[in-house]
């Protein structure tokens, strides 16, 4: 079950949300550069990466390394050029900054 994040930039104080981890229609992927979403299906998801149930599963190092390039082979590349992960941090959508402040009382499950 995935979690639905609020977040607020601490440079432009954009208030957003971000999704993490797996939910009920697939697995929620962001672009390490800008922190758009895109949904995975399970169908689509690469065979090495099967087993990813939680945001805080740990693969080895090789498969770390190489998690991006997969993902982005199922999604293509980002409207801004950058790759997908499934562990991407948030980003702001209005900035891109990565500088932001989490709202934890409004963090909820997700299916």
């Amino acid at each position: 079950m995935g979690k639905l994040h609020h977040y607020q930039c601490n440079d432009c104080e954009h208030e957003f949300q971000f999704t993490e981890g797996p939910v009920m229609r697939g697995h929620i992927a962001h672009c390490l550069d800008c922190g758009k979403e895109k949904l995975i299906r399970p169908d689509e998801l690469p065979l090495e990466l099967w087993g990813y149930h939680s945001f805080d599963f740990e693969w080895g190092s090789d498969l770390s390394e190489k998690e991006p390039s997969l993902i982005t082979a199922v999604t293509g590349l980002c409207s801004c050029g950058g790759n997908y992960s499934l562990k991407a941090r948030p980003r702001c959508p209005k900035c891109r900054s990565d500088s932001i402040s989490e709202d934890k009382l409004m963090t909820i499950q997700v299916d």
